[in-house]
């Protein structure tokens, strides 16, 4: 059982979510440990860097491309090839992200890790606890559970648009025991203006939603060059159940 101070492994990307959430624990006199998982595109730890300096906390890189490319490239790959539709997010959280993270708070004796999820999960209440954020959290609709676990219920975040649980499906009862996600309880708005208050440099910086190692959002492209030509589904109709044409497709794997 964590009281109010514990040391915590926190997941640091760079990006302002993550960036917060560790800022938040730290505010709070929490002893934080940055982690940056050099994977996929996100292999320049160099805002993560700044925004630790900035904290005052140390910041641990992990070179965990091997089993990236393995548990999240290839396995969309695979999918795609056998014309099913993956979820590499849901598989990095399950293999790479919670995995590496949950790894790293045993092997550093820690009582917690944290990411920048949008989600709500605090099994202890610690994140219920008062800090000087300079304005309230979400209070419209707040839900009357708080942001406890619930009966091993995951909550969806209050910034139902930013709202991450569906890539967090497979944290299992253990691993939400220890879980914490900060910025669960905010709005995108205010989680920025935090990050501008608390003169974070990434304030601004440009949040990415696309697939991490595919860039350019080209995932033909990407699967034209992954794949060998006979593996990509040849071109066809798309009929009605009524056998009326209604356009044509470029294979069952696009």
């Amino acid at each position: 059982m964590l009281n109010k101070k514990g040391k915590i492994i926190a997941a640091m990307s760079g990006g302002v979510d993550s960036s917060i959430a560790a800022a938040i624990l730290k505010k709070q006199g929490h002893d934080v440990i940055g982690l940056f998982l050099l994977m996929g595109n996100n292999q320049n730890p160099k805002d993560a860097k700044k925004i630790a300096k900035e904290l005052n906390i140390p910041l641990k890189v992990l070179d965990v491309r091997k089993e990236f490319k393995k548990k999240v490239v290839d396995y969309l790959i695979e999918e795609y090839k056998k014309g099913r539709t993956p979820n590499p997010c849901v598989e990095c959280n399950r293999h790479i992200k919670f995995g590496f993270l949950m790894k790293k708070m045993l092997e550093l004796k820690a009582d917690y890790v944290a990411t920048g999820h949008y989600v709500r999960s605090d099994p202890v209440g610690i994140l219920s606890l008062p800090i000087p954020l300079g304005f309230d959290r979400i209070s419209e609709g707040r839900d009357p559970r708080g942001t406890r676990i619930e009966n091993g219920k995951l909550l969806v975040a209050r910034d139902k648009s930013k709202d991450q649980s569906y890539f967090l499906w497979t944290l299992n009862q253990k691993q939400l025991k220890r879980i914490l996600f900060p910025v669960g309880d905010y709005t995108k708005t205010q989680i920025r203006a935090l990050a501008k208050k608390w003169n974070l440099p990434v304030f601004e910086k440009k949040e990415s939603q696309e697939i991490c190692f595919i860039s350019d959002g080209d995932i033909r492209g990407f699967l034209k060059r992954a794949l060998p030509a006979e593996a990509l589904a040849k071109a066809g109709a798309i009929i009605t159940t009524k056998g009326d044409k209604v356009g044509q497709h470029q294979g069952l794997t696009y």
